[in-house]
C-alpha cells in the first residue's frame, strides 16, 4: 500500500507506518486516546484461553468449522486460539483418516476443543473458587447497613 500525504510531505510505504502516523495525528487532534477502541486487541486473557495454554503438551481433540476432527499433542497455543499440533490423526468430514506430522489450526476456524480431564484440577479454577467463596467484611466506611 502506498499513500502520499501532501500536507505532511512524506510518503507512507506500508500499512504499519500508516497506522502509526494516523494514531499520532488522532492523539494530537484530540489530546487523548482512551476513546479509541481496537476491537482486535484483547486487554485481558479469559479463563478459556488460559485453560488452552495449560493444555500445551497434552493430547487434545479439535473439531473445525468444516467438520474435520484433529487429535494430537498440542505444541503451542496462542491467545487468538491458533493451535499447533504434532503427531496428528485427522478425520475428514466423510470419515477418511490421515496421519500428519504437524498441523497448524487457525483459531477462528475451530468449532470446539476437547481437553484432557486432568485439567479440571488446574490452579486457575481453585483461584476462581476462592474468590467466589470470600466473604466481605462489611459495608465499609461511611455506608449504612440496612
Amino acid at each position: 500500500m502506498r499513500i502520499v500525504d501532501k500536507s505532511a510531505a512524506y510518503q507512507v510505504i506500508n500499512t504499519a507506518e500508516y497506522l502509526r502516523i494516523l494514531f499520532s495525528r488522532l492523539t494530537r487532534l484530540h489530546g487523548r486516546t482512551d476513546h479509541l477502541i481496537f476491537t482486535n486487541m484483547p486487554k485481558v486473557v479469559g479463563i478459556p484461553i488460559k485453560l488452552i495454554h495449560e493444555a500445551e503438551g497434552h493430547v487434545i481433540t479439535v473439531e473445525t468449522t468444516m467438520g474435520e476432527v484433529y487429535r494430537g499433542q498440542m505444541i503451542e497455543a496462542e491467545d487468538s486460539m491458533n493451535l499447533a499440533l504434532a503427531n496428528v490423526t485427522m478425520t475428514a468430514a466423510d470419515g477418511r483418516q490421515s496421519r500428519l506430522e504437524h498441523v497448524y489450526l487457525r483459531g477462528s476456524k475451530i468449532r470446539f476443543v476437547i481437553l484432557p480431564d486432568m485439567l479440571r484440577n488446574a490452579p486457575m479454577f481453585k483461584r476462581l473458587a476462592d474468590s467466589k467463596n470470600r466473604r466481605t467484611q462489611g459495608p465499609g466506611i461511611g455506608k449504612k447497613q440496612h
